[in-house]
């Protein structure tokens, strides 16, 4: 743990608990990350170190304003995905069913910097107008205009193409908020005019894009941190947080739903027009509950996945359907991310019907299977996996696939704890009963614990 260490000779921020990080290259804890590692320890039952964890976020939260992208200081300008609220929550119902006496000391330990993380993503709200109301949605937005210090000779090589220099501090900004979204890099965050440009990542635009799953994020963080005010007695508060909660619900269908495809897109605001692309993000709002079942057609929504192909890759799920030999990116096809699967099994059963449960559990036991292959044949768990090739990593992007990994143990474990019954085809044999996998995942746990 990077508790005693001297802030003046090394990057790491100095945390006051002990951390999990994710494994291989990355040996400081990671934001959005943590939320699936988290699953993972709970299902481990290791309460004190997910308490410690969340701790260390918090004082990150009151030092500065926000959760950095992970604890080094040249994260300090970027977060990611905001799921503290969403990992809190999901600590103090366990606690809750331990310790009913305590959720209320829980809900004030915490309550303060779930606000004050929420006001920081309030200053990426952008004002959205249609049909003569004005919206407003958060978008990754980076403020810099250099390259990321983690990969400045990427950057800098690669900028240095761009010949006019605003644009180019502009283009730099736009890669700092692809790292804050998670998903760098993608397709997701092109421009229409990739096709012009010698590497289609110099038609980045990630701050101009109204993410799916950023606001469903926010919408159900607002509602949690309105629940626990009410339970708190400060009525104000809650009505304030429930105004933003209803807000972005309304946002989200006015602006990101498209009616004829039956799915939510991303939406962007120089362009005014939504990238009707699959990525698994498109279902968030199923995953966070911020939708309501009036405007929605379930069965036309998984018709329209079947007939894309979504769910007939023999990896699993991948993470678009958009695939380069030439400039591979790794949050697109054909590689398969842990934390998505877990949202995308989610949104499927939340949608409650014979067919999204039958077919929630079939994209569960692929990736399951993926893993036990892997993990069977190298004894390794990976960061990412291949939609194309049972058992083997993910490839593309700025490095190369990392062993270990925190958040695929934590969305193994989560698979197996609500489909305990799933047969692996390969070897005919149920989850519950292969404890090679539950050995590689509890070792890897243990291994990366500082």
């Amino acid at each position: 743990m990077s508790t005693n260490i001297d802030e003046t000779r090394t990057t790491l921020i100095k945390l006051n608990h002990p951390f999990i990080v994710p494994g291989g290259r990355f040996r400081e804890i990671y934001y959005w990350d943590s939320f699936w590692t988290i699953k993972g320890l709970l299902h481990s039952e290791l309460y004190d170190m997910v308490d410690g964890m969340l701790h260390n976020f918090k004082e990150m939260i009151e030092r500065f304003g926000h959760i950095p992208n992970g604890n080094r200081i040249y994260y300090e300008r970027r977060s990611q995905p905001p799921f503290y609220s969403l990992m809190v929550d999901q600590y103090i119902q366990k606690m809750s069913e331990m310790y009913p006496s305590r959720t209320r000391e829980l809900y004030a330990d915490f309550i303060e910097s779930m606000d004050r993380e929420f006001q920081f993503w309030t200053t990426r709200f952008k004002n959205i107008s249609k049909n003569g109301e004005t919206y407003q949605l958060a978008a990754y937005d980076v403020k810099i205009n250099g390259p990321r210090p983690e990969s400045y000779n990427e950057d800098f090589v690669l900028g240095s193409s761009i010949e006019d220099g605003s644009k180019r501090k502009e283009w730099y900004g736009h890669m700092a908020s692809g790292a804050e979204s998670g998903w760098d890099f993608s397709s997701r965050w092109y421009s229409e005019d990739q096709k012009s440009v010698t590497n289609p990542l110099l038609s980045i635009v990630t701050a101009d894009i109204i993410p799916v799953d950023l606001n469903s994020i926010l919408c159900r963080v607002a509602e949690i941190i309105s629940q626990y005010y009410e339970a708190l007695e400060r009525l104000d508060k809650a009505k304030e947080y429930q105004n933003y909660s209803d807000s972005l619900k309304q946002a989200i269908r006015a602006i990101l739903w498209h009616g004829s495809d039956n799915t939510w897109y991303d939406y962007n605001i120089k362009k005014h027009e939504q990238n009707r692309n699959f990525y698994p993000s498109n279902l968030s709002p199923l995953y966070t509950g911020c939708y309501n079942d009036s405007y929605i057609n379930k069965t036309n929504m998984i018709k329209s996945m079947r007939d894309l192909g979504v769910f007939d890759f023999p990896g699993g799920l991948p993470t678009s359907l958009y695939n380069s030999t030439e400039f591979p990116q790794q949050w697109d096809l054909p590689n398969i991310w842990p934390p998505l699967i877990e949202m995308f099994v989610t949104s499927l059963e939340e949608l409650s019907t014979p067919e999204s449960r039958k077919l929630a559990e079939e994209m569960a036991t692929k990736f399951v299977q993926n893993v036990v292959s892997s993990a069977g044949e190298d004894r390794v768990m990976y960061e990412k996996y291949n939609a194309l090739e049972v058992g083997k990593p993910g490839g593309g992007g700025e490095y190369g696939v990392q062993e270990g990994f925190g958040w695929t143990n934590g969305v193994t474990m989560d698979l197996l704890s609500r489909y305990p019954d799933m047969v692996i085809s390969s070897a005919n044999t149920r989850c519950n009963q292969s404890p090679l996998l539950w050995t590689v995942m509890i070792s890897a746990i243990l291994f990366y614990v500082f």
